[in-house]
């Protein structure tokens, strides 16, 4: 996460400067004495003269932000001090709460400690007041966002200010809006994302070779999200790889973004739902329909590792931390409420399970298929991959593995985003043959 201390300017009240100056200067200096028998000004007492305690102001520069080309909000805050005395901050807290109106899966709150952004600061004196910015990526199109600081005064009166933040859709979010598809009469959210001149600023994919446009148009790459995603979720992403040179469709599964419910746990609904984003994908202007390639992600791995037994047309497939046994899941459940999701999506028909099952399926698959997989992973154990891995390979698929020791269910983002790419890129070139039929 970068967080950045752009500005830390002092403004000292020039008003509280004079009246320091006048108080302090010796009484009728160069002046007229006072009057025989005039009477004088009462000396403070110590009590009287002491100072107010400090004060904490914080306020945003402006009360809407936008997420930026980066998917980054960047937030300018000001803090000031009106009181009497030294402030001092100990602390700054972010909280994010997503506002998207159409998630009907929202996420939930996201708070991250900034610190390390005011602890630098010796003290912020009577009067005065400075600028920070903190930056912060963007985890919504639509969120409050709520900054709130902590410090204290040299007689450790202990302040608290807080300010809040509107974040809005930035320009990309704005040129790619979401489409409906009809399918078994529910609606399911799309979004399509063509490919983009590459650019050269840099990114966690950089390394990785970008497919080159053939004859017939750039490839295409469907994108499935996880637990709590959603097809506007994936949109930095998106446009990562359309930097890339690729086409690329976000799905919300059934019961997620602006799709209709409820989930069924990657079942018959959502394979459908995929099934047409997929085709949807094919028949988009500039996409060579030969070069179809499906990433997925938890939930969405499952979903394109199932896809991929069913469509031919499929070139590559990223499964990345999914499920591929869903009795095996059920049966060996370490998070709690895993088994009662199942049951209440999936059913308690082993004739259900089996059909959420890509491992049983292994024998249909023709695309090149890349797992992904943190070995440490609580919620799905990579003896899952390591069984779907060994069924592909059996049945004679082209197989590839990456394990990440250490890792749990989130993977380190930029080694995912280099392995996966380069993946892609050698399965959907141009002058790659097509996976050939068993």
């Amino acid at each position: 996460m970068t967080h950045t201390l752009r500005t830390r300017t002092l403004a000292t009240s020039l008003a509280a400067l004079l009246a320091a100056a006048v108080a302090s200067a010796p009484a009728a200096q160069g002046g007229v004495p006072p009057a025989a028998g005039a009477a004088r000004p009462a000396v403070p007492s110590a009590s009287s003269a002491a100072p107010a305690p400090a004060a904490a102001v914080l306020r945003a520069a402006t009360p809407v932000v936008e997420a930026d080309e980066d998917f980054m909000w960047r937030v300018n805050l000001v803090i000031a001090n009106p009181g009497g005395q030294g402030l001092y901050l100990d602390s700054l807290v972010f909280e994010a709460t997503p506002d998207d109106p159409v998630a009907t899966r929202a996420r939930p709150s996201s708070r991250e400690r900034l610190d390390r952004l005011v602890r630098s600061v010796e003290a912020i004196g009577p009067g005065d007041s400075m600028s920070i910015q903190a930056v912060q990526p963007a985890s919504a199109e639509r969120a409050t966002l709520v900054f709130t600081l902590g410090g204290h005064d040299a007689r450790g009166h202990v302040l608290r200010a807080t300010t809040t933040v509107r974040a809005e859709p930035g320009p990309f979010s704005r040129a790619h809006p979401s489409t409906t598809l009809e399918v078994n009469g529910r609606a399911v959210e799309v979004v399509f994302v063509p490919p983009a001149a590459p650019d050269a600023a840099p990114d966690a994919a950089r390394d990785a070779p970008a497919p080159a446009a053939g004859a017939g148009g750039a490839p295409g790459l469907l994108l499935v999200h996880g637990h709590g995603g959603s097809a506007r979720g994936m949109l930095a992403m998106a446009s990562a790889l359309s930097k890339r040179g690729w086409a690329v469709m976000l799905l919300s599964m059934p019961g997620y973004g602006a799709s209709a419910g409820p989930p069924d746990f990657m079942g018959p609904a959502t394979l459908a739902a995929a099934s047409a984003a997929l085709d949807r994908l094919a028949a988009s202007p500039g996409v060579d329909r030969a070069r179809l390639a499906a990433w997925g992600v938890s939930r969405g791995a499952t979903v394109v590792a199932e896809l991929a037994s069913r469509r031919d047309d499929l070139r590559a497939v990223v499964a990345q931390a999914g499920i591929y046994d869903l009795w095996a899941a059920h049966r060996g459940a370490r998070i709690a409420g895993l088994r009662e999701v199942i049951e209440a999506q999936a059913g308690r028909d082993s004739a259900g399970w089996r059909e959420r099952s890509p491992l049983l399926r292994a024998g249909r698959v023709r695309a090149a298929v890349l797992l992904l997989h943190g070995e440490e992973d609580p919620n799905v154990p990579i003896g899952q991959a390591r069984a779907y891995a060994a069924a592909l390979r059996a049945a004679g698929a082209a197989v590839e593995v990456r394990w990440f020791p250490g890792a749990g269910h989130a993977l380190p983002r930029a080694e995912v985003n280099r392995t996966a790419l380069d993946f892609l890129a050698r399965h959907t070139a141009a002058s790659a043959a097509a996976p050939e039929g068993r």
